[in-house]
């Protein structure tokens, strides 16, 4: 072989060895290029799986906020609300569980009365009655004494002295009685307290 031929094989592989070069170093940068573009990608991706993640943890939270926090806070005031209502009641009850319906008690020993008499006066003091009237006769006074008797709160009746109005025509009389207060009490029921269920408030009965 002589010198131009080996020369031009020379050249040949040096061509060879240039184009593979360039080959190999567009293969690198499509490489990178194609790594970059597919890392952008992911990124792109996790991103929007991230926000969508995201958007339905808050979604969660305000049902949950909605459907069960919001109900239960209101649960809340509503109990607290029960609780001071009963507990305000539980002091009325026990201020008026010692009082006495006094108005009632003298309208009982009025519609008790015997009808044809008056009062003159009227005086009460922890149970004990003294009634002092005018009836037109002693049958009169009779009656009045008579209708306490039957009068089913009274007890002890007894005509402790009668007289005769001449200028009036009448006779005049004084009663004295022992009212039971107990059936003019006001009534108070046990209140059960705001977080005692049906169940325990019937086993207390």
């Amino acid at each position: 072989m002589d010198s131009d031929e080996k020369k031009f094989l020379q050249s040949v592989r040096e061509d060879i060895k240039d184009t593979s070069g360039q080959n190999n170093q567009e293969k690198l940068v499509y490489f990178i290029v194609g790594l970059s573009v597919a890392t952008v990608i992911v990124a792109i991706v996790s991103f929007a799986l991230l926000l969508s993640k995201n958007s339905q943890v808050t979604s969660l939270e305000a049902q949950i906020k909605e459907e069960v926090t919001v109900p239960l806070q209101g649960l809340a005031k509503e109990k607290e609300q029960v609780t001071a209502i009963s507990s305000q009641l539980e002091v009325l009850s026990t201020a008026l569980a010692g009082r006495i319906k006094y108005p009632q008690i003298i309208k009982d020993l009025a519609l008790n009365t015997y009808k044809q008499t008056r009062w003159d006066s009227v005086d009460y003091e922890g149970g004990e009655v003294v009634i002092s009237g005018k009836a037109s006769d002693f049958m009169g006074a009779s009656k009045v004494v008579s209708a306490y008797e039957n009068y089913r709160s009274a007890s002890g009746v007894n005509l402790t002295s009668i007289n005769i109005d001449t200028q009036a025509g009448q006779v005049g009389y004084s009663i004295e009685m022992k009212v039971d207060e107990k059936g003019y009490k006001f009534i108070s029921k046990q209140i059960a307290p705001a977080n005692q269920t049906s169940e325990e408030q019937n086993a207390g009965r």
